[in-house]
């Protein structure tokens, strides 16, 4: 049982890391009009 909690744990927490990493994008390179890999002007 534990084993299975441990499991769940990081499947939240890899859950809530993707959702911080997509509010990242959209607040950083979205706006800046940078695109992953280059520039735009």
């Amino acid at each position: 049982m534990k084993k299975n909690k441990d499991i769940l744990i990081q499947y939240i927490g890899l859950i809530i890391a993707c959702m911080i990493m997509a509010g990242g994008l959209n607040m950083f390179l979205v706006p800046k009009t940078i695109a992953p890999g280059g520039l735009c002007s």
